[in-house]
């Protein structure tokens, strides 16, 4: 089978420990006093709770293209203490209630356009950034709110295949109408596609010569 190249250890050492601090149970307080500190998992919906709360048959519509699809919500922790919740939609059921999978290990299934959450993604096209998927969020409340849309850059050069590993990238998301940056990690020939790690915590898989809006080589370590 092809290899995958991948960027060497020195470098996926300090990305990926930046990686397993931002995807784990919060990305962030939502008050003026800073990060939280503490994660509830009482009963209530505080924190990331460890049971499915009030499981939907899903059925077959439009807005199963959210499966998949990454988000965070806003929940309680603590007394006062509000976090965004990093999580997966794992599926969808009616009245477009979704199931959310956290990285906490909890489930639940919520009314998105109830909520107070972002989006996280896929964000690049070809990792599953469609037209239907933009369409099934802002269906459901998902896209980001205050966020102003605006038109994505022209993808740029990329140096090709393997070449292109260990490059720092921006990648444009719709589904806040920002540029996101983050390192190339490794190549897989089979699939021509890189392994994207965002500096939110965030990766995936994608074609860089559509998708990249910029790349520029790492500095040199001693």
């Amino acid at each position: 089978s092809a290899a995958v190249v991948q960027l060497p250890l020195v470098h996926r050492r300090r990305a990926v420990g930046k990686r397993c601090s931002s995807r784990g149970r919060k990305t962030g307080a939502a008050t003026s006093g800073g990060d939280a500190e503490a994660v509830s998992t009482g009963a209530g919906g505080d924190g990331c709770s460890s049971q499915i709360n009030g499981a939907q048959p899903s059925t077959q519509s439009p807005a199963q293209a959210l499966v998949g699809v990454r988000i965070s919500v806003l929940r309680k922790s603590g007394d006062a203490l509000q976090s965004f919740y990093k999580g997966t939609i794992l599926d969808v059921g009616r009245e477009q209630l979704c199931q959310v999978e956290y990285d906490c290990g909890g489930k639940e299934w919520l009314a998105l356009g109830q909520q107070h959450i972002r989006v996280l993604g896929p964000r690049a096209s070809s990792a599953g950034c469609t037209l239907a998927v933009k369409e099934a969020m802002a269906s459901a409340g998902a896209l980001n709110r205050g966020e102003e849309m605006v038109d994505a850059p022209p993808p740029c050069r990329v140096p090709a295949a393997a070449n292109a590993v260990g490059g720092r990238i921006e990648v444009f998301f719709a589904g806040d109408g920002h540029q996101h940056t983050g390192w190339v990690l490794a190549y897989d020939e089979q699939q021509g596609r890189h392994h994207v790690l965002y500096d939110d915590g965030e990766d995936e898989w994608m074609h860089l010569a559509s998708d990249a809006t910029s790349w520029a080589a790492a500095p040199p370590t001693c």
